[in-house]
């Protein structure tokens, strides 16, 4: 529902609303929608979100760790720390994270070293705080599977996983990523743009994703991530009921 978010449409307060009327779990809230960081408001949400029986699931955090500038990653650690410290709060067990594109006339290997090093310094927080952070393959320094596993590698935390966002792997093959990755995963991103009841998507084949998953012993959230052309609020229930039926029986 990022549309209607963005367009002032709807709030996370409606947003937890409409989650109860479609009977989702869980939201995930985006760390650039967050009208307010306060504790007053922070308690409102969570308060709202008890009441509803609403888990809050999933904060999306929106860094970049591949900045050139040294100040710019610096303020991005700290933004996803911010993330970090907020789902804490609200009571999320995770968080989303990026790893940024690879910057022009900087090789693919300081780009990694930058991502790196810049996640060994929230993953004491994290940890901290009972947080585990999702890495997302959003292309850049995790284009691929074994970029993915490199970074997850190299930070070497436990309380670091990957958030796999189904069609971000490259289209020639991306289910043989997600094969290579599927017992990292802590998340999915579930992409739709052409959504159908009975089949999912025309892009994802996720008849061949989610028992991929489930053979993993994967068990955890499965957010609806629309990106279509039609209007969300008729995609987003086609694509709710879609997964409903694919994921009735336990992980």
């Amino acid at each position: 529902m990022r549309e209607p978010i963005k367009a002032g449409k709807m709030d996370f307060f409606s947003y937890i609303d409409y989650a109860k009327k479609l009977k989702w779990d869980a939201v995930e809230l985006h760390y650039n929608h967050f009208p307010d960081m306060g504790k007053d408001y922070l308690r409102k949400l969570k308060f709202h979100a008890v009441k509803s029986g609403i888990e809050l699931g999933v904060v999306s955090g929106a860094n970049n760790f591949t900045l050139p500038d040294p100040g710019s990653r610096e303020e991005s650690v700290k933004g996803l720390v911010k993330a970090v410290k907020i789902a804490e709060y609200l009571g999320c067990p995770q968080i989303r994270a990026f790893g940024g594109p690879v910057p022009e006339g900087v090789s693919k290997e300081k780009a990694f070293e930058w991502c790196v090093e810049s996640f060994k310094k929230v993953l004491p927080v994290a940890e901290e705080s009972g947080v585990m952070v999702g890495l997302e393959n959003h292309g850049g320094v995790t284009l691929t599977s074994d970029d993915v596993i490199a970074i997850l590698d190299a930070v070497d935390s436990d309380w670091i996983g990957l958030n796999m966002d189904t069609n971000n792997f490259p289209a020639e093959d991306r289910y043989s990523h997600m094969e290579n990755v599927i017992d990292r995963i802590v998340q999915i991103h579930a992409k739709f743009f052409d959504v159908d009841e009975n089949s999912g998507d025309t892009r994802i084949d996720y008849d061949r994703v989610l028992p991929m998953a489930r053979d993993a012993g994967f068990n955890g959230f499965v957010s609806i991530e629309y990106e279509g052309k039609e209007d969300p609020y008729l995609a987003v229930p086609k694509a709710s009921k879609f997964l409903r039926s694919r994921l009735r029986e336990p992980l």
